[in-house]
């Protein structure tokens, strides 16, 4: 009886690590949209947190010609920041998504982001001018913005804000152009 219990145990502890892998990576390609907004409880968008509901924190990081870039000067506008590296398979597989909403949402005013995280000048200029992309592009060399004051922890991770200044999407995973399009006009029209 013993042994039958503790084979009962050890299989409910391997279900249960289990259960536990599969939260962890189902949250790859996960997103929480403006309609969260209203669950992060109360007036929300006077605080700064990176999270929806919440104002996006600020940052300044240099351009692939060296000049600084702060999210703030921006404010006005909606804003899509994508959080990607050059090694990522991903982030390779929406660039071309991107490039197509740059160039029917730009007239419109929304700005494009793409914060490089990591990687050399060089390296990311190189995988830019061959991609044909030229929506701007941002060095968190350091890694600071992404790890520490947006929590992030995936690749690519996209974050959607409103002329306000407040968060309304963030998805981790790649996009598809359907789904960049929408979280665009989501931020476009709040």
């Amino acid at each position: 009886m013993a042994k039958t219990n503790n084979s009962v145990g050890r299989s409910g502890s391997a279900l249960l690590a289990l259960l536990m892998i599969a939260l962890l990576v189902g949250g790859c390609g996960s997103e929480a949209t403006g309609a969260d907004a209203a669950l992060a409880g109360g007036n929300t968008a006077n605080k700064v947190a990176p999270r929806v509901g919440y104002i996006a924190p600020d940052f300044a990081l240099p351009d692939l010609d060296g000049k600084p870039i702060r999210l703030n000067d921006f404010r006005g506008q909606p804003v899509f920041i994508n959080f990607w590296t050059t090694w990522c398979k991903a982030c390779k597989e929406e660039m071309p998504f991107i490039e197509a909403a740059w160039k029917d949402h730009q007239q419109h005013g929304v700005a494009i982001l793409g914060v490089d995280v990591q990687e050399s000048p060089d390296t990311v200029k190189n995988f830019v001018t061959q991609g044909g992309y030229d929506w701007t592009f941002l060095l968190d060399s350091s890694g600071e913005v992404y790890s520490n004051q947006y929590n992030g922890n995936a690749f690519p991770t996209s974050v959607f804000i409103d002329a306000e200044g407040v968060i309304r999407g963030i998805r981790i995973g790649g996009m598809t152009r359907d789904i960049i399009e929408s979280r665009l006009n989501l931020i476009k029209n709040w």
